[in-house]
């Protein structure tokens, strides 16, 4: 606004990690973040445990997904895409419970009320959050304790948006025509999932699994299952239609790190219902293998385009 240039960035992940810098400077807040990741894999054991019962594959879960791409390579990274994933698990969690009171509204509240602040697509995961805890609890004094903070905060975007920059859209800072394009799904897609150097499913193809999981999310949760589904398709429509589909210089799935927390609760009820099968293991174990030899050499996995995976040109022994 009048001339002054300002960063394109959401602030909520700079007022977030802010009384840590104050602490420590940056070696403090990648330890914050590290801890954000590590609540982040305790949210999948609370979601598994609650929805089998089973500790023991609580557990499992939970350390499968903090030692699994992409949470792994990602904790301690100053991204927005681990508070992201913490806040809409946390949001969709919390929504779910049966007795859930003026207190825990306002916590759902809150989670759905910090998305945007973080960046503004998030801002469809926000309306998520609140919707499902609606489709829940339609009753006035919950209702309203959900929506309090969610509407004061989107209107406080707004202001914001209008004061820094000089109008209200938050999208705006992207330019008046975001390079957004359905056609670009064509290669947005298949890259999101199985490009060698950021594809999901390359580095964790455990989560492959939460497709059949799906299906049994769906029987045990019909509601928690669809709101899952729609988050999952916003995070894959919204980054797949992008050009820069794969993030930039960063490890791989960045985009979809938000939903990496519902894509293996999905995936551990497919082991609930069938068990550690042959295939399964081969999975786990590519998937370990890979979130721990990036972990250990971050250098092979926080890359640009290089044309030819560094993690595995290094590592496969040829």
């Amino acid at each position: 606004r009048e001339g002054v240039i300002y960063s394109l960035h959401a602030v909520g992940l700079s007022v977030l990690i802010l009384p840590a810098w104050a602490l420590g400077g940056y070696a403090a807040v990648t330890v914050f973040l590290a801890l954000v990741a590590a609540l982040v894999a305790r949210e999948v054991r609370e979601w598994v445990k609650a929805l089998t019962g089973r500790d023991g594959l609580a557990e499992a879960a939970g350390w499968m997904a903090a030692l699994s791409p992409p949470l792994v390579h990602y904790a301690g990274l100053v991204f927005t895409e681990v508070p992201a994933a913490l806040a809409l698990s946390y949001g969709l969690r919390r929504g779910r419970n049966a007795g859930l009171g003026v207190g825990g509204a306002v916590a759902v509240g809150l989670a759905a009320a910090a998305l945007p602040w973080l960046n503004v697509r998030y801002a469809p995961l926000a309306l998520l959050v609140v919707a499902h805890a609606l489709w829940r609890h339609p009753r006035v004094r919950v209702a309203a304790a959900v929506l309090g903070p969610a509407v004061a905060s989107g209107v406080s975007l707004l202001a914001y948006h209008q004061a820094l920059y000089g109008f209200w859209n938050p999208g705006r800072v992207y330019g008046r025509r975001p390079e957004f394009a359905l056609s670009a799904l064509r290669e947005g897609l298949p890259g999101l999932l199985l490009d060698q150097e950021f594809g999901l499913l390359v580095y964790a193809p455990a989560l492959a699994l939460a497709i059949p999981g799906s299906f049994f999310l769906w029987r045990r949760d019909r509601r928690l299952a669809a709101t899952a589904g729609a988050a999952v398709a916003v995070v894959v429509l919204t980054a797949g239609t992008w050009h820069m589909w794969r993030g930039g210089f960063n490890p791989p799935a960045r985009f979809l790190v938000p939903v990496v927390p519902l894509l293996a609760v999905a995936a551990a009820l497919a082991w609930d219902r069938r068990g550690l099968t042959a295939g399964a293991a081969v999975l786990v174990g590519w998937t370990l293998w890979t979130g721990l030899a990036g972990a250990w050499e971050p250098r092979l996995v926080h890359r640009d385009r290089d044309g030819t995976a560094p993690l595995f040109r290094e590592l496969s022994g040829a």
